[in-house]
């Protein structure tokens, strides 16, 4: 919030770290962050909330994240880390897919999985139109928001669970 935009947190999200089968770290069972910093990895921009997430774990290490590639696009990141270019952060709910048919695999990485929160942001200072109130009001006041953060527990219980 700084006064020109407003933000909601909608839901909880996890991201961890992803690498092809065939990447040399896939199939270590416990990594250190150290063992990332010497790794071509594949992030979103700076300022995202997963990329900064990634900065402060980094930091709290006494360790510098330099990521080899900023991609912003899940897709463009999947598809990198599936074809071996390196490690890749990315949200559970974008990798759901490609770990159940083997083209990617979950790291265990110290630190990881990081859990974060989607936001909604708007503009202030403006009127917004009925649909964009709508929305809005929908995000912040509906009865999906407790049944989604909800099952979202259930999900992250889940994935505690297996060990993912």
């Amino acid at each position: 919030e700084d006064g020109r935009r407003e933000s909601t947190p909608v839901m909880q999200y996890v991201g961890a770290c992803y690498c092809a089968p065939t990447h040399p770290l896939a199939h270590h069972l416990q990594l250190d962050l150290d063992d990332l910093a010497d790794q071509v990895l594949l992030v979103r921009e700076s300022g995202s909330g997963l990329t900064d997430g990634v900065e402060r774990l980094f930091r709290g290490a006494g360790l510098q994240l330099r990521p080899a590639m900023e991609i912003a696009e899940n897709e463009a990141r999947k598809r990198a880390a599936i074809e071996g270019l390196g490690v890749a952060v990315l949200s559970t709910h974008a990798v759901r897919s490609e770990l159940a048919v083997g083209l990617l695999v979950p790291l265990h990485v110290k630190g990881f999985p990081l859990h974060l929160m989607w936001h909604a942001v708007w503009l202030t200072g403006h009127d917004p139109a009925p649909s964009t109130r709508a929305f809005k009001e929908f995000l912040c006041t509906g009865a999906w928001r407790q049944a989604a953060l909800e099952a979202q527990a259930r999900v992250l219980s889940l994935e505690a669970a297996i060990g993912r």
